[in-house]
């Protein structure tokens, strides 16, 4: 069974240029769940913290947490910047779903 963690992030900044908004996000990626039947779904979500530093957003501590915990085995984004502006970190978390056998799904890339 797929359980799906869905990480959300915006930044003041970023909701103010580019509009994406918790709510849009949500909205795409709750659709894009059911179009590929993945319906037991826990949403992780930072609202108005930087994707600079992942040790300042307790959301994706969670979601890490429970990836590493076996919680959840997949993970769905909208976008990569909105998991991480670090490509330090970026490859850290991709390292730490492979680890954990957690599959890793961005719906803009």
């Amino acid at each position: 069974m797929t359980k799906t963690g869905i990480y959300i992030r915006v930044s003041t900044e970023d909701q103010a240029k580019e509009g994406f908004s918790i709510n849009a996000q949500k909205e795409k990626l709750t659709t894009y769940s059911k179009i590929n039947n993945w319906h037991d779904i826990t949403y992780y979500i930072d609202d108005g913290l930087s994707g600079k530093n992942i040790n300042e957003r307790p959301n994706i501590i969670k979601l890490i947490d429970d990836v590493k915990n076996k919680k959840i085995n997949n993970i769905l984004i909208y976008k990569l910047d909105r998991l991480t502006r670090s490509v330090k970190d970026l490859i850290n978390l991709i390292e730490i779903f492979e680890n954990n056998n957690c599959s890793f799904n961005s719906i803009t890339e």
